[in-house]
Order: structure tokens, then sequence, then C-alpha cells
């Protein structure tokens, strides 16, 4: 069953709805994807010289399904967490983000402003909020605050959740993904942080050992006493990783824990 169009749902492009049905055409594309997973630069620049469409090209299954080329080459980079990005990933990043044209959510991903700035002109709302195949909006994958603020001003919907199994906002994806920056700006501007997508930003922070990231979310009144589906609290993740010394700033709670905050 096809699924429904969300609101600002960036419809799929041409090449990948007739490779559907092409066979040659989807084996194309897996080599494509397979090639941008194992940083192959020179193979895609070949690829793309013959065939620019290919940098919009979707994944047709696995956690990434629906996401564009530019977006996957995006992912190896910016939500990698326990990987460091080496100069091949951000080399092939740099070669697929020069793909024409690009949606409002790749260029919010990739950081390219001007781009940005043509597709929201007229404080369009709806670009703003758009939504890419994998479910994600502009404001979850900006990494940088000054991409985060063009979005802001033209409408961009702070709490909103992702059009997917995830359903998190983008303050738990910046946590998620260990971008302080831009978790601290979403929080100066009104990001909740203790609403519960299964788990709190400070989950997600407290999880990856992240004393910085921790600071900064209880800084701006995240509640270490919210616990997760399953009762633990941020705290609990700390101490089960072994990060003693931001277990230290979360101690287990006194009392009846916090209420889960769901919206």
């Amino acid at each position: 069953m096809a699924q429904p169009d969300l609101p600002g749902k960036i419809p799929d492009q041409t090449a990948t709805q007739q490779a559907l049905g092409d066979p040659e055409r989807v084996a194309t594309e897996n080599r494509f994807f397979a090639a941008i997973q194992a940083a192959e630069v020179e193979v895609v620049a070949a690829m793309l010289r013959d065939d620019p469409g290919l940098a919009h090209a979707r994944a047709r299954e696995g956690v990434v399904a629906g996401a564009t080329a530019v977006l996957q080459a995006f992912y190896l980079v910016a939500f990698n967490p326990g990987r460091s990005p080496g100069p091949r990933q951000r080399e092939m990043l740099a070669l697929v983000a020069r793909a024409e044209p690009l949606d409002p959510v790749e260029a919010a991903a990739v950081g390219d402003l001007a781009r940005l700035r043509i597709l929201l002109a007229g404080n369009h709302k709806t670009r703003a909020n758009a939504v890419s195949g994998d479910g994600w909006t502009p404001l979850h994958l900006a990494t940088e605050p000054a991409v985060l603020q063009v979005l802001l001003d033209a409408g961009a919907d702070i709490q909103r959740r992702a059009s997917n199994a995830i359903g998190n906002t983008a303050l738990h994806g910046h946590a998620f993904a260990g971008h302080l920056d831009a978790v601290r700006f979403l929080l100066e501007r009104g990001a909740d942080p203790n609403l519960r997508c299964g788990w709190t930003a400070l989950h997600h922070a407290a999880d990856r050992g992240d004393r910085a990231m921790v600071e900064v979310l209880l800084k701006h009144g995240a509640d270490a006493a919210i616990g997760d589906d399953q009762g633990r609290l941020p705290g609990d993740l700390a101490r089960a990783h072994g990060h003693a010394a931001v277990a230290l700033l979360l101690p287990a709670a006194v009392g009846p824990r916090s209420e889960t905050r769901q919206k």
C-alpha cells in the first residue's frame, strides 16, 4: 500500500520510481550505495559523471530506507556515533553534496545555507518542515546553529517528531549524535529537554557518557528523575556503561520518579 503524503513530504525522484521496475537500475543504485558505504570516492565520482541522478536515488531497505544517496553520505559523517569520520567519508559527502538540485532536508543537512535560503524564500514554512524519504525534518539533520536559525526563522517546528518508527524530536537526534552546539542552540530556543520519545535527550547523553552535553541539558532544566519506557533513569544508563564521571552528575532518584512527559 502506498504511503500517504505527509505535510511537506518530499516527493520521490523519478529515477527511483523507474528503478522499481528496472532490475538493471536497481543493481546500479545498489553498487552506488555500496561504494558510498565503503568510501570509494573515485568509484562514486565516476558513477555520478555517467549518471548525476544517482545522487537522489533512494535506499529501499534497512534503517536508511527512503534516504537519498546525499543523506546516506551525510549520515556516515554526522550521525554515526562511536565512529569518527575519516577524510574519505568527508570527501564523499562533499562530492555528493554538489548534486543538483538539493531538497530542503539535504541542503540543511550538508549546511548549504545559500541553497537553503533560496528554497525557504518567502518564509516558506512548509519547506522548513519538509520530511525526507526516511522521515526526518531539516531540523533533525541540520548540525550548524546558523542553519538551525534559518529554519526556525522560516517556521520550522522545534518540537516536531520524526515521521518514522523512531519518532523523536530534533533535540533527541542531536543528543544521540553528540552535536553539542546544536543541542545548546535548540535548548536556548525553547526545545523541551524533558520530552520523552522512548528516552529523553538526557538519556542519550548519559548513555554515551557525554559529560559536557549532560551538563548543558541539566543547566537548561533536564530532569534526571524521568525514566524511560523501562523505568531506567539517565544515571542508570551512565552507571551501566561505566561512565563514572557522568553518573556522579546523575544520582539515583530520591523518592518517586518523575512522570514521563509525552506530548
